[in-house]
């Protein structure tokens, strides 16, 4: 009975549309992460062209990544017409909305899970689309596969460094590469089995597989965004770090401390939460 009810499932859930419902969902979630970085509002209100092209860049950022990693054109994402007009009402009611109330109603923790839930299952098909665009080019360089899968789906936080370079924050220097968000390494992780897939390493069904993917990052993102838990790559990341690269020989009490801050906060303002505040808090 199990395994009906899960078969039926996944094959709905491989065959869903991601316009316009999944897409304005991940649209709302990026601007809210945007929003909470120090500085955004101020730099929307006295800046809202450039407010708005970094927002849009950010929305587009994993089909950006992608194309320029396989050499497509790079205007692709922005041929779409429907796309534009819509991020640019989410962006106005995100930033500009009166009296903050589309931003207030978003944060109201039952909605905020909601959505939460919505963009973690877009990101499952994001990976299998970002997979599937790179093996129409380069069928046999899984290499390739795993990068574009991993791109597609953690492209807004790629994207967003672009978006802070353009404001001019201080933060434009912790980007994926020095600070890797729970959804970087997520997204990588799921690529690489979708591939172990492909290269007939583990007999699973795709419908299946891409179900037990989007259940496994809204699972992962519920409990760092809402429980406050801290990522748990770091568990696996630090013993291996520590086996493969040493301890540094300087700064041994500095490195033992940003350990421990690490672990207390976790990855609490990675992707779409960005670095709440006291009130963001409380409205929740």
């Amino acid at each position: 009975m199990f395994s009906e009810i899960y078969a039926s499932s996944a094959r709905n859930f491989a065959s869903l549309h991601m316009f316009p419902v999944f897409e304005t969902v991940h649209y709302i979630m990026t601007a809210i992460s945007i929003r909470e970085d120090k500085g955004s509002i101020a730099f929307a209100k006295k800046h809202p062209l450039a407010s708005a092209v970094a927002f849009a860049l950010c929305c587009c950022g994993g089909s950006l990544a992608v194309n320029a990693l396989l050499g497509l054109p790079l205007a692709t994402p922005f041929l779409k017409g429907k796309c534009l007009p819509l991020i640019t009402v989410v962006w106005y009611l995100v930033f500009h909305s009166p009296g903050d109330a589309c931003y207030k109603l978003i944060q109201w923790q039952p909605v905020y899970v909601i959505l939460t839930v919505l963009k973690e299952l877009r990101r499952a098909h994001n990976v299998r689309l970002g997979m599937k665009i790179a093996q129409e080019m380069y069928e046999d360089r899984w290499i390739v596969h795993i990068v574009a899968g991993m791109l597609k789906a953690s492209g807004a936080k790629w994207a967003k460094t672009i978006e802070r370079l353009i404001r001019g924050s201080p933060t434009a220097r912790e980007h994926e590469l020095i600070k890797p968000s729970s959804v970087f390494k997520a997204s990588l992780l799921v690529s690489i089995i979708y591939t172990m897939r492909e290269q007939q390493v583990i007999i699973v069904a795709q419908d299946h597989l891409m179900l037990a993917a989007g259940m496994f990052f809204v699972l992962l993102r519920i409990s760092i965004v809402v429980f406050h838990m801290p990522d748990p790559f770091t568990y696996v990341e630090r013993p291996v770090k520590r086996v493969l690269f040493g301890r540094s020989t300087g700064h041994h009490e500095e490195g033992q401390k940003e350990e421990l801050d690490e672990h207390l906060t976790g990855d609490e303002d990675d992707d779409d939460d960005g670095s709440e505040d006291e009130s963001t808090k409380k409205t929740r």
